[in-house]
């Protein structure tokens, strides 16, 4: 993920105006940009080339891929990641209840902290078991898997591996 730019939207704007504005009075585009830089307090001129070559890409006055279509291109790569995540855990377990996972959490309340346990079955995504206590011993998760098998066990489905 690249980091947040340290500059405001609106100075970036400027700096691109003032590039644009100001070219014709120097011999080079770079001589326009270090001017830029100077009068604005810009690190580097680079970063000016660089939100430069941006707007022009933009605006359709240089080929490259536009902000639009990157932002676009990086959701749909995300969304891609998401649905193989998905169909390898769809892959390794084509039954519900076949493979779960606990973790356990503290919450701070007004007047201590109380430690839960959660069992979810990783097919459903779904909560099959918890439990809640004020000390985080061993017998919090067991509590919790305990309900589980319980749960598991009423509902029909035999209660360990077939």
């Amino acid at each position: 993920m690249a980091r947040p730019s340290p500059y405001p939207a609106e100075l970036r704007e400027r700096a691109v105006r003032m590039v644009a504005e100001i070219r014709p009075n120097y011999p080079t585009e770079w001589a326009a940009m270090k001017a830029v830089v100077a009068k604005l307090v810009i690190g580097a001129a680079e970063t000016v080339r660089t939100w430069v070559h941006k707007a022009e890409v933009d605006g359709g006055q240089r080929p490259g891929v536009t902000s639009e279509e990157a932002a676009e291109i990086k959701r749909l790569r995300a969304e891609n990641a998401e649905l193989r995540r998905a169909n390898e855990i769809t892959a390794s377990r084509p039954n519900e209840n076949e493979r779960w996972v606990a973790d356990f959490t503290y919450v701070a309340t007004w007047s201590s902290i109380v430690y839960v346990a959660f069992v979810v079955d990783v097919f459903s995504r779904a909560v099959v078991g918890w439990s809640a206590s004020t000390s985080k011993r061993a017998k919090l998760v067991l509590d919790a898997l305990d309900i589980a098998l319980w749960r598991r066990d009423r509902a029909g489905t035999a209660a360990g591996p077939s």
